[in-house]
């Protein structure tokens, strides 16, 4: 038998039971949905009826226990479980028995200040039996996050190994006397607990990007993308960088829109340039600070330097407003793909690519960048099918921005430079074979030559 001190609370129709308990306990008394139901159960029950979706192992694996084992600055909200009624018992304060002062009977309760004795009547102690565990109705992967930390750290260690980790430099971690928040519930039927898991996941709002983004204190990426659009660490900014110039929500940036970049691209950057730190999502911050400093400092002067060497944007950045950046995005403009966050980190891969494979010096490299003309008016404009399609969207997949960069660097460096660089002449072959594939046109022969301002 367990006992948890517990409160016990009502809200609308639902009784329930506040309590913490240690981690091997928590393992103990409760059942991710998938385990809790016997396998015919669980695919007679099928997507629709199912009170859980099936748990995402990938990210118990590489997300959530790896989070409690690195940090132990961790912290998670509660558990929610069905109250097994049967295998609890609540007792307040106020029905435990005892003698007062003069070995008169009465109730614990009573024995406390008048103004606590009402409170007190919720405050008690939750007796749960030994069972096979209740369902858990929010947080099995929290919980099965902390079985693999407790129970399975052999599968645990191999995850750390492909992360090129020490699962054992982190065996400190003491998450077996963490106090983990659970919350009882009582709920009567399936129907009922698969409306509380819906409400549960349908009312608790995951936080936007730009919260996520510009208020996180554990992703290094995004503390970087704070430090480089702060005035106060990025002394090469203004004091209203981040209002004028930075989309902190979303991903893409309209004709009319005011900003020259998103700050989800620029982290997009920062990926790309401390990819050799082998940076994770969630991370201890103040565990790598030395790390971080040298990241931090490598980003602001690559970035600085883009934002400043290449042209349309060091007008932009340097103007006291941002009321020309539409004109500027408008597709007559010279510069108007580079209006276009894909294309931003395109180009600075590009470049980046040339500063560190190429004998082209940083000036003569963008210098050649600033000569080529973004625009995409024209019916037979450079970038028609490669970037722009034909109703005139961008293009904007992986496999599109790997592409546009590389046809990047062939326009700023030209096809002799090209041939020069390691495997240049295979590079090069490659290049012309993606670049007809994408423009889906056999007749191609030859990689085109840039369109110049």
């Amino acid at each position: 038998m367990t006992t948890a001190a517990a409160i016990e609370g009502q809200m609308g129709e639902y009784k329930f039971y506040q309590t913490t308990m240690k981690a091997g306990d928590v393992i103990a008394k409760t059942r991710a949905a998938v385990d809790y139901f016997s396998p015919a159960d669980w695919e007679e029950m099928g997507e629709i009826a199912r009170v859980q979706r099936e748990p995402d192992f990938k990210r118990i694996m590489n997300e959530i226990a790896p989070y409690l084992v690195r940090s132990k600055k961790r912290f998670f909200n509660s558990i929610v479980v069905m109250l097994d009624e049967k295998n609890c018992d609540f007792k307040s304060l106020d029905k435990f028995p005892v003698s007062d002062a003069s070995g008169n009977p009465t109730t614990a309760s009573k024995l406390l200040l008048p103004a606590y004795q009402k409170k007190s009547e919720t405050i008690g102690f939750l007796e749960i039996i030994d069972g096979k565990g209740m369902l858990i109705l929010d947080g099995q992967h929290r919980m099965l996050a902390l079985k693999k930390v407790m129970n399975e750290q052999n599968e645990l260690r191999e995850t750390f190994n492909k992360l090129n980790e020490n699962f054992d430099d982190f065996k400190d971690h003491d998450v077996e006397n963490d106090d983990i928040s659970v919350i009882f519930l009582k709920v009567p039927g399936l129907t009922e607990m698969r409306k509380i898991f819906e409400d549960l996941n349908t009312y608790a709002k995951r936080q936007s990007k730009d919260v996520e983004i510009f208020g996180s204190e554990s992703n290094p990426w995004y503390k970087i993308c704070q430090h480089f659009c702060n005035h106060k660490v990025n002394k090469k900014v203004n004091s209203k960088f981040l209002d004028l110039f930075i989309q902190k929500k979303g991903t893409s940036l309209g004709d009319s829109a005011k900003k020259m970049t998103t700050a989800a691209h620029l982290v997009q950057i920062i990926k790309f340039l401390t990819e050799p730190m082998k940076f994770k999502n969630q991370m201890q911050l103040d565990t790598i600070e030395d790390k971080m400093k040298v990241a931090s400092k490598l980003c602001l002067s690559e970035l600085n330097e883009y934002f400043e060497k290449i042209s349309v944007f060091n007008k932009i950045i340097t103007s006291d407003d941002n009321e020309g950046i539409p004109a500027l995005r408008d597709s007559s403009n010279k510069d108007a793909l580079l209006m276009k966050p894909m294309p931003q980190v395109a180009l600075f891969k590009a470049i980046a690519f040339l500063k560190n494979h190429s004998d082209m010096e940083i000036d003569e490299i963008y210098r050649k960048a600033n000569k080529i003309d973004f625009s995409y008016n024209e019916v037979k404009n450079q970038w028609k099918n490669l970037v722009i399609a034909s109703g005139g969207n961008i293009l904007t997949s992986g496999k599109v921005e790997s592409l546009l960069s590389d046809m990047l660097v062939y326009f700023i460096a030209g096809k002799p430079k090209c041939e020069k660089l390691e495997n240049g002449e295979v590079w090069l072959d490659k290049l012309l074979e993606r670049y007809i594939k994408q423009l889906e046109d056999e007749s191609i022969t030859e990689l085109p030559k840039p369109n110049l301002k």
